[in-house]
């Protein structure tokens, strides 16, 4: 069962998918006891990413959660389109092409 570990987003970057999952390397190290489970990266699932697809090596705005397995990474998007807020002054911008691109949606 999850718990949620953090109240404020966090950023990282996606440095690894498989298929239906992958790993995001935190920008900052994360305060809790898991955080040195699986060298420090964190676990994010398909399930657990909203709005656009995600970017091999792109930032990631995530929220964290801890299980058995270790710590996870929940109502992720894209940094910073993340939410479907856009912080760049123009939105067709924040979603330019910028390299090869991870499908997180069938």
């Amino acid at each position: 069962e999850r718990e949620r570990v953090t109240k404020k987003r966090l950023t990282g970057t996606l440095i690894q998918w498989k298929k239906n999952y992958g790993w995001i390397k935190p920008s900052a190290p994360i305060d809790h006891p898991d955080a040195v489970k699986r060298g420090g990266k964190v676990y994010i699932g398909q399930e657990d990413i909203e709005g656009p697809e995600l970017e091999l090596k792109g930032m990631v705005s995530f929220l964290v959660y801890v299980d058995s397995d270790g710590l996870g990474a929940m109502n992720a998007g894209a940094y910073p389109v993340a939410q479907g807020r856009c912080l760049a002054q123009r939105p067709e911008e924040a979603l330019r092409y910028k390299g090869p691109s991870v499908r997180h949606r069938v």
